[in-house]
């Protein structure tokens, strides 16, 4: 169970989002979601209704779902342009592979076990093989994104979880060389 907690505070720190996060990064033992696209019904079903009381005033109030969040559909749309906009640039992945979540997960683990050895976050990221905290961030939100899928919870609502592959990647992730710098 550590783990999960683990990947789900990385994706909520990585996103700039607090602990009620609107990506909602259940670990699957928390109630089945499918893929909104294997669902069927149009994809507000099941949307509770808008609580005035619980809307920031400097939200817009088209944007804003319960508790102020931004809904699941604008946030899925701002990750598809995240997307979109990184393959289009090119983007520096420090030799990681998009096609390979373990990768990434291997790169983590680095990360975090230089941390663990009293190396501060920026040595640790540069050691790794990255510019700097800046680059490492956008790597980490780009594969999140891109391992990230739209899904209809049994309740109809919907959230955006990491894919399974993502997940599992984690899991297997080899625990970092000692030997490696």
């Amino acid at each position: 169970m550590g783990i999960f907690r683990a990947i789900i505070d990385l994706f909520r720190r990585l996103l700039g989002l607090s602990r009620e996060p609107v990506l909602s990064l259940g670990s699957g033992a928390q109630g089945h979601a499918k893929p909104a696209s294997a669902s069927s019904g149009s994809p507000r079903s099941g949307a509770s209704t808008l609580d005035p009381d619980a809307v920031d005033d400097d939200a817009g109030s088209d944007d804003a779902t319960r508790d102020g969040q931004l809904n699941i559909e604008d946030e899925w749309a701002e990750l598809q342009i995240l997307i979109a906009r990184h393959e289009a640039e090119g983007i520096d992945l420090a030799g990681l592979d998009i096609t390979d979540p373990a990768s990434f997960w291997t790169r983590q683990l680095r990360i975090d076990d230089h941390q663990r050895q009293g190396k501060g976050r920026l040595h640790s990221v540069v050691a790794a093989g990255f510019r700097g905290l800046e680059h490492w961030d956008e790597v980490s939100r780009y594969f999140q994104a891109k391992w990230s899928q739209l899904a209809r919870r049994d309740t109809g609502e919907l959230e955006i979880r990491p894919r399974p592959e993502f997940t599992d990647a984690a899991l297997r992730a080899p625990p970092p060389d000692p030997d490696r710098p």
